[in-house]
Formats: C-alpha cells, structure tokens, sequence
C-alpha cells in the first residue's frame, strides 16, 4: 500500500502541491462555491461501495489462475486508485474555479510606512435604492469599504465617518484593529434622512483639527447622487472640497452605483396637504410613462377610502385631489405607491384635525375689503366666519384678542411693526396689493417679499403654470371658468427676500408678459403665507386706473375661497415632522408629566421638559393635542428625540389624552440623478504620493501588495478550469486503456 502512495504522489505531485499553494496563499471572492468540493467524495464512496460487493467464490476450475491474479493485484489497485484521484480532483479543480480565487502576491521587499485612512460612508436613504442585481447601494458600499479594509497595510490606522442629516464619527480615534473596523462597518444600517456635504465636510475638518494626525487617504462610497454632491462641483461646499484636498494625501470618490443600475424607476410621493376639512391633495412624481396607470392607495385610519389609477400615460408631477369621509376625531391618512428600486419615498402620512369653523378677518378700508368678503361669504356652507376692522382697530384690540386663522390685509399702505409682530402668532396671512402699498412699508424681515414697482397700465392674461399648485388645481377642468380669461390692467412687481428664513415658496399664477408672479405662496413651519399682487376692483378710483375686472368675471369667487382654504389647510392638519427632526408639544399646565411617545416600531423615546423659546413662525399646535383650546400657554414644551423613522408615532399623555404625529421622510432625497460627468473630474485627487496613486488608480480602491482582483481571478479560474479538463481527460485514459489492458491480459 505504502508503494501505491508513493505512485500517487509521484503521478501528480504538480497538481496536489498547487492545491496545498492556493490554499495557503489565495482568498475567495465566493467561498460558499468551494462546498461543491464535497462532491469529490461521490467517487470515493462508489469505489468503497464496489470494493464491499466483491465475494470469494470457490472454483476449482479456477483455481489455476490464482497465481497470476495475485501477481497483478497489486498492478490493477495502483491504476484504479489513480483513477479515483483523477476524478476526486477534476471535482476540487472545478469547485476551487467557481469560488473566484484571489492570488496574494508576497509583500514587497520595499518597507510600507503605516497610512491613516479615513473612510466616510453615504447612509443617506437614497442609499437604499436597489440595483439590477437585487442587492441595495448600501449594501454595495459596505462590500467595498470591507474590500478596502482587508487590503491595508500592516500598521494601517483607520478613522469612520457616516454621511446623513447630522454627520456620526463612529471611529473617531486612528484604530489599527483592521478586523474591529471592518466589524463596525458590518452592523451599519442606511438611515432615513438625507446628508448635506457642506456638514459633512465641516465635520472632517474639525475631526482631521482636533488632533495632530498624519495627511489621511480619505475615501468617500457613495452613489454620486447629484443634490449631495453637485455643490462640491459649483456650489457652497467648492472651497471646502478644495480644501480637504489640500489637506490630505489622497482624496477619492467611488460610486457603488455605476455598475449597478437601477432595477426600476424611482417613483415617489412629494406631500399631502390638508386642501380643506373634506378633501386633501397628494402630489406624485413619476420617473416615466405608465400606459396602463399606477395606483395610488389612500388609506384612512385603517380604511381605504380610495385607490386612484395615476400617471396613466403621464410621467412628472402629478397631483390628485382626494376627497375625506365626515368625521368626528383625530385621523391618520396614509397614501401608498405601488413599491419600486426605493420603497422608502413610496408612502407618506398626514394626521387631520375634526372639522372645525375658522375664523377669517380682513383688514383695510371698506372700499378694499367689500369684494374680497363678499367673494369669501358666497355659500351657505363655507367653513368660516369672516370680519372686518380697520388696520387700527386691529391694533387697538388687546393681545389675547388679536385671534384669527387667517388675516387677510386688503391694500394697506404699510406694516407696522406692531403689526408683523402678530404675524409670527397666526397660522396664515393673506395680502392683496393695490395702489395704496408703499414699498417702505413691507421692508420688514418677517414679511416674505419686497415691493419693486407698479407694472405699467397695459392688457395681461394669467398663466396658471400649468394648474400645478393645489390653490388652482381645481381650475384645470374649467377652462371657460374665467380664470384664463379675467383681464389684469397693473400689479405690483414683488421679489422674494431671500434672506427671510427657511422655508419653501411656491409660484402658482404669473403675468404671461414678463413673468412676473401674480400669487405667490409660502410655507414655513406650519404657517402659510401668500401674496396677489392685483387687487378687485370694479373700476378706476380718482386719478388711479383699474387694476382688473375680477369683480365682473367668475373666478374671483372659486379663486378667493381656494386661497383662503389651503391658507386655512394649516388649521386641519397637525404638524408634520420629517425623520432627524425633534417631535415637541406644549404642557398642559405647569406640573404636568410629560408624555410617553411611541416610534411606529414599538419603541419609546426619552423625553423631557423645557422652557418654550418660541421663534417667529412657530404656531403649531402641540403634537399629539386636538386643538389649541386643549393647553395653557404654560411657556413648558415637552421634547421627544429626533425621529428615527417614517410613520405614525403614538403620544399618549398621563391624564388619557392621545393622538398620533405623522413623521414623513425628505421626499427630496429620492431624486437620483446623478452628478454630471465633467463635475466628476473634480472629485479625485492624489497629491505627492506614489503609493497612493497605484492605490487610487480604479474606481474600487486596490492596495499595494496584490494584484488587481481582475487580472488574478482570470488567471487562476483559467488554470484551474485547465486542470479539471485534463483530470477529466487523464481519468477517461485510465478507464479506456489502463484497466482494460490490466484486464485483457489476466
């Protein structure tokens, strides 16, 4: 037997001793394909199995030949065991083939010095969008940041960032425990935020300042998703990129999502807002064109009230107006898109108040107001009561009493300071300008826009830009309505401050000459604002012209009770929080305990009482409250954690009271358009460092010390797909010649 090994290991001494090699010096890209090894033992058990059948049977006849049989045993044994191993290895070759074998070349002679690496991650929720391949970007960018883990260099130091709404330093101390980083990256979950570059920039200064640290190599995975990224190319984050540069040894940038498209496109869902107390409007984007339509699922509470067939046809954005059962409580409308390559942006909630009676008041001069409260008070069921007073009167009024949902100034000359500051206590403001507003008088910070000049005396028609705002959606069926049709003789030409906050603003009419706008919204917090820069009139007063003849069309009617609804939208609907931002309400009273709040996953957040610093533009009714009347303005808010995820939290006080707060995600980050091909260019850089640019020198980083996983894998797949085929050709030799003459000649 001790002969027959040594026959073996004489016949393919190559074969085995590149096995034992690879073992040793090679790693695999698909391990779990080396468990097809195991069927290298199906010829071993058949030889085992076939050597168990064999019997001695007496025959005298026979027994002649045991002489040479017995010479030949030992001849026939060797060439079926070398059989056997022909075809036990045509098995490992194949199965070390499909495992993608990476070849790790010895270290270099030359002595590395130890680098620091900083790694900055993208966990962004566009990151979650799924590639052709099944698997989501994040999950791409860990597999690269791994990768790029196990090919350091010995003595390598490492440093990890995570890019979202507020920027997390998860290594903050160099660690040259490659297996520990390479753990902290494995249990990253994507978050459900956006990320701003210009914080995360900040956030890597200050991280690469705070301590004397050798120039780093950073590297940013990411899926170049334009609104990260386009400010590093032309924006506010050039100087600081430019900067980061200057300060590290290499900069890169790999995209885990060119190689990967995405397996659908993206749809998503915008807003919801509360349009009135029955209906609300749900405004889509659609990545294309859906002949046969999608469904959109409106769900209340628990019901479905309505499953609308949208962008039939159509892609870009949609808007759809959804109508609300009655109803006598606190409700949760949820809106669903059917799920595409990111589910995140495909679902939104809104949390609507019961229906309630608003209260309008109208200040300005009689002749001012009389065609803006006669077109307000048209209907037997208008959801409002409307009053009037004079700008002084108003004024006069204490405090306490200076109380509306909506305030609508109606061609007054000027704003006085005491005035705007009764605009950061209410939930809407309305203007409509006219010939008797100075520009001086609307220089304040709190009011949106400035006054430029008068347009001309001339003919203009309106351009609803579409129908695309919720305020003259209802229109689009209507053409003959009198909206397109209602002759506007002057106006005054505003410009939005841009220094008036944050906020968004939305254009919904303008001139069809000069594109100037004709109404104008705003929205910041859960106060909303507006502007028509025409007001009625039914004809020329003293020396001043006409400024249109909306009193003698219809759409004055439909148009005022429209504005003053979605103004008023703010009152129906609680406030709604995006992920990362802090969930607060107002106490009860002074010694109330604070509330419990519940994530839509089941799990409390801590909260905690505080003095109420309210800001200009801050009027929402405390979360989880029914309405305003319920508190005391008891100056002590209560304050929950940032929201973790999208959904329905549940508040639930101590003495019984509850309701629920919709918390939605930034529909803005599910825009994936990537950056520009010429802004690429910008983005990787390699200063004075030659080791760095052979590291840098593809889109996924390879350190010095290997060889590029391409050029490896293919050279040893085809060695070892070579060394199959001939186990496989040498075993059907041994089968065919061998044995049969071993045979022949008994």
């Amino acid at each position: 037997m001790e002969g027959n090994l040594l026959l073996i290991s004489a016949f393919c001494p190559a074969t085995i001793s590149s096995l034992v090699f690879l073992w040793g010096v090679a790693s695999f890209l698909s391990g779990s394909m080396l468990l097809w090894g195991m069927v290298a033992a199906v010829p071993i058990v058949i030889h085992l199995l076939n050597r168990r059948r064999r019997r001695t049977v007496t025959w005298p006849a026979m027994q002649f030949l045991l002489v040479a049989l017995q010479q030949r045993t030992r001849s026939v044994q060797i060439w079926q065991l070398l059989l056997l191993l022909a075809r036990v290895l045509a098995v490992l070759l194949i199965a070390a083939a499909l495992a993608h074998p990476v070849l790790q070349q010895p270290p270099p002679l030359v002595t590395v010095d130890p680098r620091l690496h900083l790694l900055v991650i993208d966990s962004s929720f566009s990151m979650r969008a799924s590639g052709a391949s099944g698997r989501s970007r994040f999950t791409a960018a860990l597999e690269a940041a791994d990768r790029y883990c196990r090919q350091a260099n010995s003595g390598d130091r490492f440093l990890l960032v995570t890019m979202q709404r507020n920027p997390q330093v998860l290594i903050e101390r160099p660690s040259i425990d490659i297996q520990a980083v390479r753990e902290v990256i494995a249990q990253l979950e994507p978050s459900y935020t956006g990320a701003s570059l210009n914080d995360t920039l900040s956030l890597l200064h200050g991280l690469l300042e705070q301590a004397t640290l050798d120039e780093p190599e950073v590297v940013f995975f990411t899926d170049m998703q334009r609104r990260l990224w386009q400010p590093a190319c032309e924006g506010t984050a050039t100087a600081a990129w430019q900067r980061l540069i200057q300060r590290c040894r290499a900069v890169q940038v790999v995209d885990v999502a060119t190689r990967d498209p995405l397996s659908q496109p993206n749809d998503r869902i915008l807003s919801i807002q509360a349009v009135s107390q029955e209906r609300v409007a749900i405004e889509m984007e659609f990545a294309t064109v859906s002949p046969e339509g999608k469904k959109l699922e409106v769900r209340l509470d628990d019901s479905v009230i309505e499953t609308p067939v949208v962008a039939r046809g159509t892609s870009g954005r949609v808007v759809v107006d959804v109508s609300l059962p009655p109803r006598r409580d606190i409700a949760t409308i949820t809106a669903t898109l059917p799920k595409d390559s990111l589910g995140v942006d495909n679902q939104r909630y809104l949390v609507v108040r019961p229906p309630i009676s608003s209260q309008i008041v109208c200040l300005g001069a009689g002749t001012n107001t009389r065609f803006v409260v006669a077109s307000l008070q048209v209907g037997a069921d208008r959801p409002w009561e409307v009053r009037t007073m004079t700008t002084q009167q108003w004024l006069n009024l204490p405090e306490q009493q200076q109380q509306a949902d909506l305030l609508v100034l109606c061609d007054v000359s000027d704003c006085p300071p005491a005035l705007v500051q009764t605009f950061a206590r209410l939930p809407a403001v309305l203007w409509w300008l006219g010939p008797a507003a100075r520009p001086t008088g609307f220089a304040d910070q709190a009011i949106p826009f400035r006054l430029e000049a008068i347009q001309d005396p001339g003919l203009y028609a309106i351009d609803p830009l579409g129908y695309q705002h919720p305020t003259v959606s209802s229109f689009q069926p209507f053409p003959e309505s009198g909206l397109l049709s209602t002759p506007i003789f002057r106006y005054w030409r505003i410009s939005p401050k841009s220094d008036w906050g944050e906020g968004t603003t939305a254009l919904a009419l303008q001139s069809d000459s000069g594109n100037h706008p004709l109404l104008r919204l705003w929205q910041r917090g859960s106060q909303r604002l507006a502007v028509v820069t025409t007001i009625p009139m039914a004809a020329a007063t003293g020396d001043e012209p006409a400024w249109n003849a909306m009193v003698a069309w219809p759409s004055l009617v439909p148009l005022s009770q429209e504005l003053a609804t979605w103004l008023l939208a703010s009152s129906h609907a609680e406030s709604e929080y995006l992920v990362g931002d802090r969930i607060v309400g107002q106490m009860k009273d002074e010694s109330g305990e604070p509330p419990e709040v519940r994530t839509p996953s089941g799990t409390l957040m801590d909260v905690t009482i505080q003095r109420n610093r309210q800001t200009p533009g801050q009027s929402q009714t405390p979360a989880g409250v029914d309405s305003a009347d319920d508190v005391t303005m008891s100056g002590r808010i209560w304050a929950a954690g940032l929201a973790p995820e999208p959904g329905i939290y549940q508040v639930q006080f101590t003495d019984g009271r509850k309701g629920p707060v919709a918390v939605n995600v930034d529909a803005s980050e599910g825009d994936l358009q990537t950056v520009d091909d010429d802004c690429l260019k910008v983005f990787n850089a390699v200063r004075d460092s030659p080791e760095a640019s052979s590291r840098f020198t593809g889109v996924e980083a390879t350190a010095p010390g290997r060889l590029p996983e391409s050029d490896s894998m293919g050279a040893l797949f085809r060695w070892l797909l070579a060394g199959a085929i001939a186990m496989l050709v040498i075993e059907s030799l041994i089968s065919r010649f061998a044995l049969r003459w071993q045979v022949a000649t008994f």
